[in-house]
């Protein structure tokens, strides 16, 4: 699925994000309201988004290598999944 300004690895990329957001939305929620910190729950979290993106990216067709799993060319799964457990802990945290 390439569209005119975007490739199909930034397609699959752009919809594997916004699942893994949408997927760990309510637990982020429900940790920060249980008191802990941004800091405390940053790795779980983003942990967990990899996992999320790599099955998304992986039933979106990207190729698959045994040995480094989903393979991208402009970014790593890794980089990726702190974006989106950053972003998701920063919309989700109450500023006072």
């Amino acid at each position: 699925m390439k569209t005119a300004f975007m490739s199909e690895e930034n397609v699959a990329l752009f919809i594997a994000k916004d699942g893994a957001g949408d997927i760990l939305e309510p637990l982020v929620d429900a940790l920060l309201g249980k008191g802990l910190t941004a800091a405390e729950i940053q790795g779980a979290v983003a942990a967990s988004a990899e996992r999320a993106l790599r099955i998304s990216l992986t039933d979106l067709g990207l190729p698959v290598s045994v040995k480094r799993g989903v393979m991208l060319r402009t970014t790593t799964v890794k980089a990726e999944a702190r974006s989106v457990a950053k972003k998701l802990i920063q919309r989700l945290t109450v500023k006072i």
